[in-house]
C-alpha cells in the first residue's frame, strides 16, 4: 500500500490527484488545484457515480466551506494512479451506474 499523505503534502509534492484507500470505487478521487505548492481554495471530486447523484461529474467545492470542516492536513490519502475522467474507460463506467438510485 502506498504511503498515506495529506492534501497539503500532496500539493507540496505536486501530486494533483489523491484518493482515500477506503473509498469503494477505485476511480473516485480528488483533484487539487495547486497554487504555489499549496492547495487552492477549490477541490474537485471525480467519481463515476457523480453523474447519477449530482447531475455532473466533477463536483467542485470550496474546502473551507465544507461541514464538518475539511482538514487538509489529515493524513488519509494516497496518490491517485487510476483512470482519468476524460479517458474512454472511465466514461464507460458511468452508464453502468445510471439509474441505480431509482432501483
Amino acid at each position: 500500500m502506498a504511503e498515506l499523505i495529506s492534501i497539503v503534502e500532496a500539493a507540496e509534492r505536486s501530486v494533483e490527484r489523491v484518493r482515500q484507500p477506503v473509498w469503494p470505487d477505485p476511480m473516485d478521487h480528488i483533484k487539487i488545484d495547486i497554487i504555489d505548492d499549496v492547495p487552492g481554495p477549490r477541490l474537485h471530486l471525480y467519481a463515476p457515480s457523480n453523474k447519477e447523484c449530482n447531475g455532473r461529474d466533477r463536483v467542485t467545492f470550496l474546502h473551507f466551506a465544507v461541514l464538518p470542516k475539511c482538514d487538509l492536513n489529515q493524513v488519509c490519502f494516497v496518490p491517485y494512479e487510476g483512470l482519468l475522467p476524460d479517458s474512454d474507460e472511465y466514461k464507460a463506467t458511468v452508464p453502468s451506474i445510471e439509474g441505480c438510485l431509482k432501483e
